[in-house]
């Protein structure tokens, strides 16, 4: 992501004297469509960012607190989402809208409903993210770009970067963006996730008493051991009981090739890898990211999502050590 800071002396004093609600060089919706507050505004500058997998814009950055919060209020019907992209501008997800108490999924705010949301430092493991809020009647768009910060914006470097910028851009940006389009990292990660990929669905034989049994694998956990079979980490429980005397035994720990016992009832089923790989999610990773580094386009994230909707229940929570495939 290419960044380039443009403020001037004569901006910085626009900024104080401008109090309008903050976006790109756009049609912005009507200010008397809405209402609007932010708490924990620390300061404001003006960026040139690039979001996957949208051109780069110029947008006025708004840094603020660690859990401001945003308040969104239309007098008329509107689209409005407040999504999440990683200090490099791939897309991690969408936060939900708190509406009457109530988190909600929706990027639809009905008239005169007030929709909050709070700015995380982390999001899904990812830290220091932009948010960007975009909102929308009929015929405009407004969209505002935060990032959290624990102090105040810089002030006086935008100030010194006009002078250097138009000599370091032309060398700095393409040594930069190379660095970050070797996105064939997935290449390394499926590749090395390949070998456990028969791992969630192990084609074990059913017992009498209808369960099924699993050999322990490197790395595996009581809860990855569930999260991979039942959908969920709180089902560990569910295996610890089916196999109490023999962690016992084992002062309850887990031995690679260790055959455990794991009651059929809501047992997912197997992983299709015919067309793909098996991938282990990370700490820190995204559906989006992990696109990116697969497809080269954070974009494409639906089509992981939609290969392993039995056991991606929303597209935007994934957690470590989950087993998902990868399609071609």
């Amino acid at each position: 992501m290419r960044i380039k800071k443009t403020i001037s002396l004569s901006l910085l004093v626009a900024l104080l004297i401008f109090t309008a609600i903050p976006s790109t060089v756009m049609a912005s919706v009507s200010t008397d469509k809405y209402s609007y507050t932010l708490s924990g505004k620390i300061n404001s500058e003006t960026k040139t960012l690039q979001f996957e997998p949208s051109a780069a814009e110029e947008y006025e950055v708004v840094y603020v607190s660690a859990n401001a919060e945003i308040k969104f209020t239309p007098k008329e019907t509107m689209t409005a989402k407040l999504q999440a992209y990683d200090p490099e501008g791939f897309y991690i997800g969408s936060l939900m809208w708190t509406i009457d108490g109530q988190e909600e999924a929706i990027t639809e705010i009905k008239a005169n409903k007030t929709a909050t949301a709070v700015l995380g430092a982390n999001f899904w493991g990812a830290p220091n993210p932009y948010y960007i809020l975009s909102f929308s009647d009929a015929n405009e768009t407004t969209k505002i770009v935060y990032k959290v910060t624990d102090g105040a914006a810089p002030v006086q470097e935008p100030i010194k970067e006009p002078v250097k910028e138009p000599v370091k851009e032309p060398v700095k940006e393409p040594v930069k963006e190379p660095v970050k389009e070797p996105v064939k990292e997935p290449v390394k990660e499926p590749v090395k996730e390949s070998a456990p990929a028969p791992v969630p669905a192990p084609k074990p034989a059913a017992t009498p008493q209808g369960t099924i049994t699993y050999k322990v694998q490197l790395g595996d956990t009581l809860g990855t051991i569930a999260l991979n079979n039942y959908g969920s980490y709180k089902y560990h429980t569910k295996i610890y009981n089916a196999n109490k005397e023999l962690l016992k035994k084992n002062n309850n720990r887990l031995i690679v090739g260790m055959s455990l016992v794991l009651p059929a009832d809501g047992i997912l089923p197997a992983l299709k890898t015919e067309n793909g790989t098996v991938y282990t999610v990370k700490a820190g990773d995204t559906l989006g990211k992990i696109a990116a580094k697969q497809y080269g386009d954070s974009s494409k994230y639906m089509k992981i999502y939609n290969a392993n909707s039995d056991r991606i229940k929303n597209p935007n929570m994934i957690f470590e050590g989950q087993k998902i495939v990868l399609p071609k």
